[in-house]
């Protein structure tokens, strides 16, 4: 087998050269070695998940390594070549050569079992990793693609007559609204029904749009599971888009993404709409001027105060700073108790701005153009942006939000041309992101 050799240091200081072959730690080694302690170092292709599974004998235990190394990580996905990692249990587990490829390792991690007897019987072998499935089936909870993480399942939903009132095509976008997402991200999930078999003019993307019928299933992701897909078509491999995966899902960005879909969702969703109902929408923020333990529901699970500030309120502003409460982050009030307008989230205290190259599903989203309800607007980031050069001074920006909507919160794509060097774009509005500063 190919070998490698490979410095480590022990718990009390003194560092060896370890020639290593290509192995995956027993169950014995690892139960021997639960109490024992070794330094790590880091090399390209990397990540917390194929050092654990490599020297815990289960990917899975990521967690503890990036718990026993918080001091120097921001996220379990930041790791670096060069880096120094304690990894706790883990002194009589070899690590594995690294003539076995990154490719190789990736395609373990996310292949099926012919896949990994394939890779048993050529280890020395380049594997070329498989593109995405286009189903996004493989993104679904309990996947083995999905490199062993753990992710919040979807939910069923039963197409019934009433979904179809509007015809077929319609129903698509009502339900996709319904959850807090757009059909272009449902349909890739609903490859399954069986009327795609069949064919159909009409395509998302690469998916075919099915057709509905009374007593069809659709399947309706979680966020983690879109999360995941949006970080798959971004990255070159799966383990590449497992780590980015993590490194989101360790910080706000999914709690954020979470919550903003939930709140788009539903009766909820629909208070948020800037036509209004009248005037009414819901807020699990219990200090927000207006609420009252006395008009409350319990919607989604959860119990929402029924807030009426008339039909003229900035509910995108709204809906932003809710998003940001219900996720565990402090909100930015102001003295009257009421949300900060929409357009001045650069002046808040509670919330960072961040690069465009840092910009991610979670993140908070501002156009600001001036003092008017058209003029302005906040919503939160639900995909990563793609910048494209379009001439010598201008770029565009591409990207999806969810957000207070002509009728409801909804999610729609924005494409924006910007002055290279700045936020501003072609109409002289200003387009900026920011994360949460503070939990609650």
């Amino acid at each position: 087998m190919p070998s490698q050799s490979r410095q480590e240091t022990s718990a009390n200081g003194s560092t060896t050269t370890t020639t290593t072959t290509t192995t995956t730690a027993t169950q014995a080694d690892v139960e021997n070695s639960t109490q024992a302690v070794s330094n790590y170092t880091v090399v390209s292709g990397d990540s917390l998940w194929n050092i654990a599974q490599n020297l815990l004998g289960n990917g899975g235990r990521y967690m503890e390594i990036y718990e026993a190394n918080r001091d120097t990580m921001n996220s379990p996905g930041a790791v670096r070549v060069g880096q120094v990692l304690l990894i706790p249990g883990a002194a009589a587990v070899s690590a594995p050569s690294s003539s076995v490829t990154d490719d190789v390792l990736s395609e373990v991690e996310a292949g099926s079992q012919e896949q990994e007897e394939a890779l048993a019987q050529e280890t020395g072998t380049r594997v070329e990793e498989l593109p995405p499935d286009e189903n996004l089936v493989e993104y679904r909870s309990g996947s083995t693609a999905t490199g062993g993480i753990e992710l919040a399942q979807g939910t069923w939903l039963d197409v019934t007559t009433a979904h179809l009132s509007g015809g077929e095509a319609q129903a698509w976008e009502t339900i996709a609204k319904n959850h807090g997402m757009s059909e272009d991200l449902l349909i890739p999930f609903n490859q399954h029904i069986e009327s795609v078999a069949e064919g159909s003019a009409e395509e998302v993307g690469a998916a075919v749009t099915p057709a509905l019928v009374a007593g069809v299933r659709i399947y309706i992701p979680s966020a983690a599971e879109i999360l995941l897909a949006q970080c798959r078509k971004r990255a070159k491999t799966m383990s590449e888009a497992v780590a980015k995966f993590k490194e989101l899902s360790g910080s706000y960005n999914l709690g954020m993404m979470e919550q903003a879909r939930q709140r788009a969702s539903g009766e909820v969703g629909l208070g948020y709409g800037t036509s209004g109902v009248d005037g009414v929408f819901y807020t699990q923020n219990p200090e927000i001027a207006g609420a009252s333990s006395r008009r409350t529901s319990e919607l989604n699970g959860e119990t929402e105060y029924r807030v009426n500030w008339g039909v003229d309120f900035w509910k995108c502003s709204v809906f932003l700073n809710d998003v940001a409460f219900s996720a565990g982050y402090k909100p930015d009030m102001t003295e009257n108790d009421h949300y900060r307008l929409a357009g001045q989230l650069h002046w808040s205290k509670q919330w960072e701005e961040v690069n465009v190259s840092q910009a991610a599903p979670g993140c908070g989203w501002q156009r600001f153009g001036g003092t008017g309800s058209n003029e302005s607007h906040n919503a939160i980031l639900s995909s990563f942006v793609e910048v494209e050069d379009v001439s010598e001074d201008m770029e565009q920006w591409t990207f999806s939000i969810v957000g207070a909507e002509s009728d409801r919160a909804a999610e729609s794509e924005r494409v924006h041309q910007i002055k290279k060097g700045t936020n501003e774009n072609s109409s002289g509005k200003n387009i900026r992101f920011f994360k949460p500063k503070y939990e609650r």
